[in-house]
């Protein structure tokens, strides 16, 4: 298992308890008649099986943009400190090209002067 690998479970862990927390708790929030006794886990009833799973899609489809959100902060931050779209490409596991084409929209705009990026 690799660094990454190793860095990036305890996080997904993290990030699928959230969302079954989320899922839960909307769950509970439609149906409290399924709310179970202290220290017992809430069952999910087959008829609220799909709700229960679009809502921890929901969860991390949320997460995900935020996490986008970040690494659009980050790529900004690279570009206008004067990263070149090679540069930026490696971490991010896209060609130069696939960089531009994702990221372009949040390199400034260069004077003249400046010339080319």
């Amino acid at each position: 298992m690799s660094v990454a690998e190793r860095l990036l479970a305890p996080l997904l862990g993290q990030a699928h308890a959230e969302a079954t927390t989320y899922a839960v708790r909307r769950l509970l929030e439609r149906r409290p008649d399924l709310t179970p006794p202290a220290d017992l886990p809430v069952l999910v009833p087959r008829d609220e099986d799909a709700v229960y799973t679009l809502d921890r899609l929901t969860f991390m489809a949320w997460l995900s943009r935020q996490v986008a959100a970040a690494i659009e902060v980050d790529v900004s931050t690279a570009l206008h400190a004067g990263a070149t779209w090679a540069q930026l490409a490696a971490p991010l596991r896209l060609s130069a090209a696939e960089a531009r084409e994702r990221y372009g929209h949040l390199s400034r705009v260069r004077t003249p002067e400046e010339g080319p990026q």
